[in-house]
C-alpha cells in the first residue's frame, strides 16, 4: 500500500481492468446490435424466437446452436493457452 498518497500500482491496476472490461462489453453490444436480424439458425435451419431476435439486438444463432460454438470456442482457448 502506498499509505497516504496517490492510488496504488494494484487500486490502478484493477481500475484499468475493469475499465478495459466495460470497454469490451459496450463492444460486444455495438458488434451484437449490428448482426443481421435473422429468422433462421444460421447453423441448423430452427426458426429463432422474436423474443431472441428482440432481446439480442440481432442474431444468427438459435439458443442451442449458440451456447455449442461459444463451448466449443471456450474448449479452442483454453487448450491455446495450455500449449
Amino acid at each position: 500500500m502506498s499509505g497516504y498518497g496517490g492510488v496504488d500500482d494494484e487500486s490502478m491496476h484493477a481500475i484499468i481492468l475493469s475499465e478495459n472490461e466495460v470497454f469490451r462489453v459496450q463492444q460486444q453490444i455495438q458488434f451484437q446490435q449490428s448482426l443481421p436480424k435473422l429468422k433462421f439458425c444460421k447453423a441448423c435451419g430452427e426458426q429463432i424466437p422474436k423474443a431472441r431476435v428482440d432481446i439480442l439486438g440481432g442474431c444468427l444463432y438459435c439458443k442451442e446452436c449458440q451456447e455449442s460454438r461459444e463451448t466449443v470456442i471456450k474448449r479452442v482457448k483454453m487448450i491455446q493457452k495450455m500449449l
